[in-house]
């Protein structure tokens, strides 16, 4: 029987599912296919495995378009009030009625009026069977701050409607930019891998202590700022999924980077200190520190059962019998879990039930788990709560010590004279078989992945396993999640790096065994609230917009001031790279991410010998990069002879080899990228510190060590070490320290 793909073509148009797009970098287009129509359609709540159901899909999406008298959400900029417009969808008899409205604004305040909506122009007309409805375009003046605001309706007096509230969401035409920049100041900082630190406290993990005295060693430097990864809770269950952009949370920390020594309970704590004398610790923490790689799999056993210690003696300290908090510091946690609640105890839930079902031989898939146990108000959860209390009560314990500890970080940054302070990093998504899904499963897809398709440097594309947002359910909701986890990444931050800000306006979505498609986005009304957020919060941002952009991504985030993110071996035109007075102000610039190779691997080749290796370059895209990194580094030569940079004679440049990086190369570097035009300029101590092994490699799993690199050198030894003064120095020369202003 024949399948009418013209009419799943039209679905899929409808609900902002993109048919193909075109890769501008080797102009070449990619057609999504029918598998991939289908399992997008269907993970949006659209059915369309056969005629009937794309049929009866396309009359739900018509309909719902009429359904609610007022929309659930609309988002404007503050010039937008006066008038401000709404489309209302009223029967013909509700056409003659008066309809009032009432702002309620976020202080309280409110504004009322009357309209006719008979005055408003009918926009589009839909037949069914409550009779017809008009869908009209009203207006009138509003008058409300930048916020969170609601607005009701009456018609005749009465809620006629299945919706008759909208929340009203009022943003700046701009996102917040600090005044250093406006000022036309150029700075730098330093981005970290905080796992990746060592120190002579931390146990073989980066850690918050180290967090902070990251702080005074970078503003000893001159920096700005100290960017950071992700630090996101994971799955406490499987510390060998190291990526902090696969997260089980994105409101929630990693438990591992706290450091429990600073633990007010440690103290002079018997049971503590003696843990720590014990040959199990000892044998641990001797391989964890002295290993090149942070070992999750050492580390996060003797992490965990030193807060458990902790925890029983937090307990018997500040609660009393029947759980009661009896000191200050009890009540400080009660009240930091009735303020994180619901959404702490349904993680700490969530996380307990992994742990029990994986010791059980069960699944670490949720939607595979029995039924009562798939989701936060299912009918075994409180059972399974009570039984489990004092595990999940430790989960909670372990965020109320990681946001207490994460809070001193942010005072410590507040207290230097870096301008713009902590620089914190946004995943795209949250794991597809996370607390934060298995909790808010109405607001995410399922059936398909966020990733990325194939390009130049990844034959497969990259499947990240992410769950995407439901566009439609996120309306619905009045984008409270979406907020939510912006507010969790902005919290005590100065800057935030929006990763692959593209999502905003559409997203790759992976099917099994199928081409996969891009989905679009509500893009003006995320952009809006994350300006008013990072109004709220004085927080930059900054967009990673690597990859194949959109059309009119880039113009767009100018528009908002929210800065590219460069990177200075991509930055080219047809003779080479361009220029630093080239580059556009409002950016920030970079020789890589975590997803590139340290510019000595660069200058080596050393990432495309793993490309190679673990099959993640074909052989003929490895020959075809190899012989574009010779030409590569010849243009690398003449980007510093054209803007002056001391060099060695022609005759000794016709004797470089790639496999030795020379000593003027890394200098040179950040010479020229000192002077770009750029806004920020990141300097990676990987770079400094001749490293030549590669953060993560995309498209691998275990068989790389992802995430696991520590720096060469230890925390405390920066400061002194010759190649940073001497680096620091030639920066600085370009881009001389600013100070914040008091």
């Amino acid at each position: 029987m024949s399948y009418n793909t013209a009419q799943l073509k039209e679905l899929a148009s409808k609900l902002g599912i993109q048919l193909s797009f075109i890769d501008r970098s080797v102009n070449k287009e990619y057609v999504a296919d029918k598998k991939s129509l289908q399992t997008i359609c269907r993970s949006l709540g659209y059915p369309a495995d056969t005629d009937v159901q794309v049929q009866k899909s396309l009359k739900k999406f018509e309909k719902e378009r009429f359904s609610q008298f007022a929309p659930f959400v609309r988002v404007i900029q503050e010039w937008e009030q006066n008038p401000f417009v709404i489309e209302l969808n009223l029967t013909s008899e509700q056409s003659g009625l008066p309809v009032s409205w009432i702002l309620t604004r976020e202080d309280g305040t409110t504004q009322s009026g009357m309209l006719n909506p008979q005055d408003m122009p009918i926009l589009e007309e839909f037949s069914g069977e409550n009779g017809t409805i008009q869908k009209r375009r009203v207006s009138f003046p509003i008058s409300a701050p930048l916020g969170y605001h609601h607005l009701s309706f009456l018609c005749d007096g009465k809620e006629v409607g299945s919706n008759m509230h909208t929340r009203l969401i009022v943003t700046p035409m701009t996102c917040y930019m600090p005044e250093i920049l406006q000022k036309g100041h150029r700075v730098f900082g330093f981005p970290i891998q905080l796992y990746a630190i060592k120190s002579r406290h931390n146990w073989g993990m980066g850690d918050f202590s180290d967090l902070k005295e990251m702080a005074d060693i970078a503003s000893g430097f001159g920096a700005s700022l100290v960017g950071i990864n992700p630090i996101n809770a994971l799955f406490a269950d499987t510390p060998q999924d190291a990526s902090p952009y696969f997260a089980t949370s994105r409101i929630f920390f990693n438990p591992l980077y706290i450091d429990t020594d600073s633990v007010p309970e440690a103290g002079e704590l018997p049971t503590y200190q003696a843990y720590k004398e014990t040959p199990e610790f000892i044998e641990a923490v001797t391989k964890t520190r002295g290993s090149d790689i942070v070992e999750y799999e050492t580390l996060a056993p003797i992490k965990y059962k030193a807060m458990r210690i902790l925890f029983d003696a937090f307990k018997t300290a500040h609660f009393n019998k029947e759980g009661a908090p009896v000191t200050a510091r009890g009540q400080a946690f009660a009240t930091f879990v009735n303020e994180a609640d619901p959404f702490l105890t349904n993680f700490a839930t969530f996380q307990v039930l992994r742990k029990v079902f994986l010791k059980q031989g069960k699944s670490a898939l949720w939607w595979r788990w029995e039924k009562g146990y798939t989701g936060p108000h299912d009918t075994k959860i409180p059972a399974f709560q009570k039984k489990y209390a004092d595990e999940i009560q430790f989960i909670q314990y372990q965020q109320f010590l990681a946001f207490e500890q994460y809070e001193a970080v942010k005072d410590k940054y507040n207290s230097t004279d870096m301008p713009i302070g902590l620089y914190t990093d946004l995943p795209v998504g949250v794991g597809e078989n996370s607390a934060e899904v298995w909790s808010n499963q109405e607001v995410f897809m399922q059936l398909v992945t966020t990733g990325a398709p194939p390009d130049s440097f990844n034959k497969k594309g990259q499947d990240w396993s992410l769950a995407p947002f439901n566009p439609y359910a996120l309306k619905k909701m009045g984008y409270e999640p979406f907020i939510r986890v912006i507010r969790s990444a902005m919290r005590s931050a100065g800057a935030v790096r929006i990763d692959h800000a593209f999502g905003l306006m559409r997203l790759y979505l992976r099917v099994k065994e199928a081409s996969g498609a891009y989905l679009s986005y509500p893009f003006k009304d995320l952009m809006g609230i994350i300006a008013l957020e990072s109004h709220r919060f004085r927080c930059l941002v900054i967009a990673e917009d690597l990859g194949t952009a959109p059309d009119g991504f880039h113009e767009e985030m100018l528009k908002v001031s929210a800065l590219s993110f460069k990177i200075f071996h991509f930055e080219r035109n047809y003779d080479g790279f361009i220029m630093p007075d080239h580059y556009e102000h409002r950016c920030l610039i970079a020789s890589g991410t975590h997803d590139l190779p340290t510019y000595t691997a660069l200058w080596k080749g050393l990432d495309l010998e793993l490309g190679k290796k673990y099959k993640t370059l074909s052989l003929t895209q490895y020959r075809e990069h190899k012989k574009a990194r010779e030409t590569e580094r010849q243009q690398f030569i003449e980007a510093f002879k054209r803007v002056g940079l001391p060099m060695p004679s022609d005759e000794e440049l016709s004797h470089i080899s790639p496999q030795t990086v020379p000593d003027w190369f890394i200098p040179n570097t950040y010479a020229f990228l000192g002077k770009t035009n750029s806004m920020l300029l990141l300097v990676r101590m990987e770079d400094i510190l001749e490293q030549d092994q590669q953060v993560n490699l995309p498209g691998t799993y275990l068989e790389y060590p992802n995430w696991r690199y520590k720096l060469p050198i230890i925390l405390e030894g920066l400061s002194t070490d010759p190649r940073m003064i001497r680096i620091c120095e030639i920066i600085r020369k370009e881009r001389p320290v600013v100070h914040k202003e008091m």
